[in-house]
């Protein structure tokens, strides 16, 4: 497809084009150029259209739909998605690659976010649905406007909840029962029970509305990072406490599945680590924060 496709003698020019089915054949094609000939032809349809119109949408979809064409794969040339990629890229890309479609190869070995887990990531973190979250096919279809298309959904916003899944990797392992630890919902449960705690702390709140401020260099991601260690070490001892307390039957499946039981788990445990800050058992997150901030200040 092409939005402008003009004729010059035996010429065709065509601009701002996209190729909507045959990518596998250019990549072959682009790893052995220096094998190809004048002599070669090759059979290709060029449609003019508006990129970003329901027609492009359409023709993009009955092109692939005998191939294993997934919903993520028609979002690859969402603007959306390559607005996020560029804002990635120019302000973290020395760490960061955000990766909008299959068979992307990161550049200097660099960590890379999916848009597609990053989907799952929005939906437990600011949407608030971690019940939701093994439905991912939604993050592209039904779901996808209200997990992308948000104004707050910028370059920042996804390094802070990048942040917050490193730090639930390192600590899910403490999870005293593995079979809850390794289920993927448990950490999207844990995602929102995080953000339960954050939004009942002043620097917590400041961070989930402004996150370029807290994430905009290395020292202050690490601080961060070393912040929200903190306050997940405590997250998971609730957890063990209220799992040990449930039958060796439990169907943590279903109950991870189901929101009325999530939003009752993420109830305790806040209402819990409030009252040991209150008590003055544990440091906020804001004193955590302010002090991973001097100590990575001072490296």
């Amino acid at each position: 497809m092409a939005e402008d496709v003009e004729k010059v003698e035996d010429i065709l020019k065509i601009k701002r084009f996209y190729v909507v089915n045959g990518c596998q054949s250019l990549t072959s094609l682009f790893r052995n150029q220096n094998h190809l000939t004048d002599n070669l032809k090759i059979l290709t349809k060029i449609i003019k259209v508006p990129i970003n119109s329901p027609l492009s949408s359409q023709i993009t979809e009955y092109s692939n739909s005998q191939n294993g064409v997934k919903p993520r794969d028609f979002k690859s040339y969402n603007q959306i998605q390559i607005r996020l990629q560029n804002e990635v890229r120019d302000k973290f890309g020395k760490e960061y690659f955000y990766e909008i479609k299959r068979g992307e190869i990161s550049p200097n070995s660099l960590k890379v976010i999916s848009n597609e887990t990053m989907g799952v990531f929005l939906m437990s973190f600011d949407i608030g649905e971690p019940w939701n979250t093994h439905r991912v096919y939604q993050v592209f279809e039904d779901a996808y406007n209200k997990l992308f298309a948000r104004p707050e959904v910028h370059a920042s916003r996804i390094i802070l909840v990048q942040i917050l899944n490193e730090a639930l990797i390192e600590k899910i392992d403490d999870i005293e029962n593995k079979l809850i630890a390794r289920y993927a919902l448990t950490k999207y449960a844990l995602m929102y029970v995080t953000r339960g705690i954050l939004e009942n702390d002043t620097i917590g709140q400041q961070l989930i509305q402004t996150p370029e401020e807290f994430v905009k260099n290395e020292n202050l991601r690490k601080a961060l990072k070393e912040a929200l260690l903190v306050i997940i070490d405590d997250i998971i001892i609730d957890l063990n406490a209220e799992v040990g307390d449930l039958a060796e039957d439990f169907d943590y499946k279903s109950s991870l599945r189901n929101d009325d039981w999530v939003k009752k788990l993420s109830r305790n445990i806040v209402s819990n680590y409030l009252k040991q800050i209150k008590r003055k058992r544990i440091p906020s997150f804001e004193d955590e924060l302010k002090k991973a901030v001097v100590n990575n200040c001072q490296k």
